[in-house]
């Protein structure tokens, strides 16, 4: 393969000339999604650093 990089180089200039793929944020009000629980808050007063709370949190929201 003598010219790799052809592909992200025609990529490239083809997303110069097109509409972009995303959404301006916030545009509008924000709905969450279904499983959507809210923003994780770490108590720093009870916290012991057991980590279990980033080893039960489903999304990995919390390392």
């Amino acid at each position: 393969m003598r010219y790799p990089k052809l592909r992200e180089l025609k990529e490239a200039i083809t997303s110069l000339f097109s509409k972009p793929y995303t959404t301006k944020f916030p545009g509008g009000e924000f709905k969450p999604f279904a499983g959507f629980r809210g923003k994780p808050i770490v108590d720093e007063d009870n916290c012991v650093g057991c980590e279990t709370c980033a080893n039960v949190c489903p999304s990995n929201a919390i390392t």
